[in-house]
């Protein structure tokens, strides 16, 4: 018996631990300062440092802009590319397949087939607020 143990090649030491950590939090930094762009640009432009002090300062405007109108689009826009960065990873996972995408497998086709059909043969017949369950039931038959 060999007591040779085999050449692995080493993948989870403590250099790809700091460095996959550096590069997420690099991101989240890119992150951050899209996001203070996004509520600085608009009709009305408010400078980068006033949207960083929107709540020490006396600016009824730029609080009312900032905090009631950009605020919860620029948030829901995070949310939503997390949700469908979320669900690219799943899809992946389930499938095996690091290449696996909803248009690469048929899902969107299915779901846009469904929903054309809802949309022409069946019109004025129910409402339009089933066209999502509709669509959905479409990309559900045509997964794989």
């Amino acid at each position: 018996m060999n007591n040779v143990e085999p050449l692995r090649e080493k993948t989870h030491g403590s250099n790809n631990t700091w460095r996959n950590t550096g590069i997420i939090l690099f991101f989240f930094l890119v992150m951050f300062l899209l996001v203070i762009l996004s509520l600085s640009l608009g009709s009305l432009h408010i400078p980068f440092l006033d949207v960083l002090s929107v709540f020490t300062s006396d600016n009824k405007t730029h609080k009312i802009v900032i905090l009631d109108l950009r605020l919860p689009r620029t948030i829901l826009a995070v949310l939503i590319g997390a949700a469908l960065g979320t669900a690219g990873a799943i899809l992946q996972s389930v499938f095996r397949n690091s290449l696996a995408s909803p248009d690469l497998l048929g899902i969107t086709g299915g779901a846009s087939f469904a929903a054309v059909a809802f949309m022409t043969l069946l019109a004025g017949q129910f409402s339009i607020h089933w066209l999502p369950l509709v669509a959905i039931g479409g990309a559900f038959v045509t997964a794989p």
